[in-house]
């Protein structure tokens, strides 16, 4: 027993001892032996010779079916090598489940397989971590710069006085009105457009073509405007749009920002320098709130424009990286990026963070704007004024009252009386509670000037609904009669900010638009008539109060005052009348 459990201990149970045991077996089958001697010393012949003849007899019981037939089934022999499979080793309820198994993961791949074929193609989500678009980004840039490289080592050998190509424009026009005057910044635009390598003097050539080609532009547009306001018709604001153009395949450069930026720059860049301390700068007459997801107020006002002065126009990057203005947590330059739009769909933040790049363009514009309009009688904005002129060969513009514009113009004999100007908005002034951090800043009562900037705007300044729909009228009255009429309002400044929410964006439902309309017209209308009850100049006075509500406050354009009146006056009468029918049947 012992010897049979150790022969079964000792079985192979590896490929290295089965091999063995077959080439020590397989040995034998080779090997000499007596028996082939005795089998080639045997005498066939003899044995056949002395054989005997055996007669086998049946018994007659026994029956042998087929006879010699049935023997001759026997003749060949089938041997069979007998070849175990691993099916005749498995038992047979461990095989089928083994098989059963194997066939449903079989079926699982060819139904995945399947699916995988007729699925419709889609955009999968991006779902890149921070540190992979930071990797992508780097090598993007390194990409690109290393172009940028081998394009500048192609372009040494060129002559550097040739003329600018299509791209070369593009980017000489983008860096002069980030830093806007050639004289005061010239190595910056010329970095900036990467032009080191280039002659000066042909920059400079160049540079020239666009500004006289949007000098001569913008002296275009106002011959058109006087020539339709002596022909007594007012120009439409599509008439009054920016004056674009094309210039060596440079698409929709914009003329009167080329003609405003260097003087607007330069004067920035003066106040910002003889300032003592840059953090204290403050500009009190810039009344108009920037409605903001983050606190903005005065200070960040003043750092905007001293980032301005120190990076240039549209640099919100470099502003927003500049530890000393603070403005770090205040720029959401990222809000439009996919990443960012993804991030908010998956999070309950739905509204965008604000302000973005388009924010505060228009922000610095009505800022400088503003800036313009503080110092139009300030000796630096004069003498910056006449750089520009003589350096663009124009005569500078006295204005009626004396005072010369901050921001250049082409001169006119003909010029027309202010179509586009810019709003004054320090004749609101700013709410107390936000005038905390300008106990720095030099008093400035902004009324006391004479003259007020007439230089026809190209576009509106970044300014709130209401202060837009009073542009117009600084065209016809005096900015006293607009502070009257704001004073007058202020009791019922909610219903008018009411009603010019009252859109059809806001609103769908024109019914329910109207129901809106009406009611807060009435409250308007009842306002001006309790107020001005018993005044002798009531008719005259309430059609411009009327005009005021219009322009600044409803929110259909077309509707003059005068209408407006017209509506609450059929709306009193239809009410009057629904009573007496409703007490007459009483």
């Amino acid at each position: 027993m012992q010897n049979k459990m150790a022969r079964v201990v000792a079985e192979p149970n590896s490929t290295d001892d089965i091999s063995r045991i077959l080439k020590r077996r397989g040995q034998k089958m080779f090997e000499q032996t007596d028996n082939q001697k005795k089998l080639e010393q045997l005498d066939i012949d003899s044995v056949l010779a002395n054989a005997e003849l055996h007669q086998t007899e049946e018994a007659e019981q026994i029956q042998a079916d087929g006879g010699e037939e049935f023997l001759k089934a026997f003749d060949f022999v089938d041997i069979k090598v007998d070849d175990l499979t691993w099916d005749d080793i498995i038992p047979r309820e461990q095989l089928e489940v083994i098989k059963a198994e194997e066939k449903r993961k079989d079926d699982d791949r060819y139904l995945a397989e399947v699916v995988e074929q007729n699925r419709p193609r889609k955009r999968h989500a991006p779902t890149d971590t921070t540190d992979s678009r930071e990797e992508r980004k780097a090598k993007r840039l390194a990409r690109a710069q290393v172009n940028i490289d081998d394009g500048e080592e192609e372009s040494a050998s060129l002559d550097p006085k040739r003329p600018l190509g299509e791209k070369e424009y593009r980017a000489l026009s983008r860096a002069f009105l980030r830093y806007g005057d050639m004289d005061d910044s010239e190595d910056l635009i010329l970095e900036d457009a990467r032009l080191q390598n280039r002659d000066r003097g042909t920059v400079r050539d160049a540079l020239h073509e666009i500004t006289d080609k949007a000098n001569a532009l913008v002296q275009e547009s106002l011959d058109q405007l006087e020539a339709m306001k002596q022909s007594g018709r007012n120009p439409t604001k599509k008439e009054q749009k920016a004056v674009l153009f094309d210039h060596h395949g440079v698409k929709r450069l914009n003329a009167w920002t080329i003609v405003e930026r260097p003087p607007d720059m330069r004067l920035i860049r003066g106040i910002i320098k003889a300032l003592a301390d840059f953090k204290t700068f403050r500009l009190p007459e810039a009344t108009k709130l920037a409605d903001y997801s983050c606190q903005w107020g005065a200070r960040e006002d003043g750092m905007l424009l001293v980032g301005i002065a120190r990076h240039g126009f549209g640099a919100w990057t470099q502003i927003r990286d500049d530890t000393e203005l603070g403005l770090g947590d205040k720029f959401f330059l990222e809000e439009h990026r996919v990443e960012r739009k993804t991030q908010r769909l998956q999070t309950e933040e739905k509204a965008t963070k604000s302000p973005g790049a388009v924010h505060l363009v228009r922000r610095a514009e009505y800022l400088m704007s503003v800036l313009r309009n503080k110092y139009n009688n300030n000796a630096t904005a004069r003498r910056a004024v006449d750089n520009h002129h003589r350096n663009n060969k124009r005569g500078s513009r006295v204005s009626g009252s004396g005072s010369v514009s901050a921001s250049p113009a082409p001169s006119s004999s003909r010029r027309p009386e202010n179509p586009r100007k810019g709003h004054r908005e320090s004749d609101r002034p700013r709410p107390r509670a936000r005038d905390g951090d300008r106990h720095n800043t030099p008093s400035h009562d902004s009324r006391s000037r004479s003259g007020l900037d007439d230089r026809p705007r190209h576009r509106l300044s970044d300014a709130s609904n209401d202060e837009l729909r009073r542009r117009k009228g600084h065209e016809n009255g005096s900015s006293n009669k607009e502070d009257m009429a704001f004073m007058f309002f202020k009791p019922i400044v909610a219903n008018l900010k009411q009603v010019s929410m009252i859109t059809a964006k806001n609103y769908p439902s024109k019914n329910e638009r109207a129901q809106k309309l009406r009611l807060t017209l009435v409250k308007i209308g009842e306002f001006i008539r309790n107020n001005l009850e018993g005044s002798q100049s009531m008719p005259s006075l309430e059609v411009r109060l009327w005009d005021y509500v219009s322009l600044n406050y409803w929110p259909n354009k077309d509707a003059s005052g005068a209408k407006l009146q017209q509506m609450f006056n059929k709306v009193m009468e239809a009410s009057k009348a629904a009573k007496a029918s409703s007490g007459s049947s009483a």
